[in-house]
């Protein structure tokens, strides 16, 4: 099928009010993202008041933001692929379908938006967190907003890309959590880098490999979607999505290429102390 005939075919899509329903987003989307926040800041606080003594409290609050992160992950990807294989597995969705339809994954979107919203505040003030994730932070709450609160949503991809692809964040929390805990990696130095390596093939095969043709075939739709929409308010806001969706994806590039790199030193130097 020619791209013209799939543009006609988007286009007629934005035909229609711009949000879901009002009554779906006061009892469905909003209740969700405040149940998300509270929820993570509740497990933030109980992580603070059962963490030992001894560390200082700047390592503590790291070691409780990893932990809250860990299960907001865990919940995410669990979730991720239980809509996979529940809703998009074995399916043969049409673009249409694809762009728009999907409800029942808008659990991700509020609980990302929810996570993100506890995350910011947390991870700037007390975590100290690098610029690249507080970017990445905002460009989820970006993207996750269109998915949560509009029609044409593309919530089909939400299995994937808000769940299924945060696998790789599972050892990652552990990987952090030992490097604010360097006494640990002395103590299972074989743990560490078992963990390392499973983080870096999962980053790998899910943020790359299988997240890359994903984003590029959503970016198409999205694209062919919004651009022809009559209101230039939402062609702004959803071109910021799309913007926000190509910075993820360079952002997973760039962090696949640190890795690999990560990787091959460490093969290189493990070889090197055999010679």
């Amino acid at each position: 099928m020619s791209a013209v005939t799939l543009a006609e075919r988007l286009g007629s899509l934005n035909e229609g009010p711009i949000f879901l329903p009002t009554e779906f987003l006061q009892t469905v989307v909003f209740p969700q993202i405040v149940f998300s926040y509270l929820l993570l800041s509740t497990l933030y606080i109980i992580a603070l008041y059962w963490a030992p003594s001894g560390a200082s409290l700047r390592v503590t609050r790291k070691n409780c933001y990893t932990a809250t992160n860990f299960v907001a992950n865990l919940i995410l990807t669990c979730a991720g692929f239980y809509y996979e294989f529940r809703y998009i597995m074995g399916s043969s969705a049409t673009e249409e379908e694809k762009t728009q339809g999907y409800e029942p994954l808008v659990f991700l979107s509020c609980f990302q938006l929810g996570f993100q919203f506890w995350a910011i505040p947390v991870g700037f003030f007390y975590v100290n967190e690098s610029p690249a994730m507080l970017a990445h932070h905002f460009t989820v709450i970006a993207v996750a907003i269109m998915s949560g609160f509009l029609r044409n949503g593309f919530r089909y991809w939400t299995a994937f890309f808000y769940g299924v692809i945060e696998l790789s964040s599972l050892p990652l929390s552990i990987m952090n959590y030992f490097k604010e805990n360097p006494s640990l990696i002395a103590k299972y130095p074989g743990w560490y880098d078992t963990i390392r390596l499973v983080f870096a093939g999962a980053f790998l095969l899910v943020r790359i490999i299988l997240f890359v043709p994903r984003l590029f075939l959503y970016l198409r739709d999205h694209y062919l979607l919004y651009s022809q929409h009559p209101n230039i308010f939402y062609r702004i806001f959803m071109a910021t999505c799309g913007a926000s969706s190509f910075f993820l994806l360079v952002l997973q590039i760039y962090w696949g290429v640190l890795i690999v790199r990560g990787v091959i030193k460490g093969f290189t130097k493990a070889y090197k102390k055999k010679l």
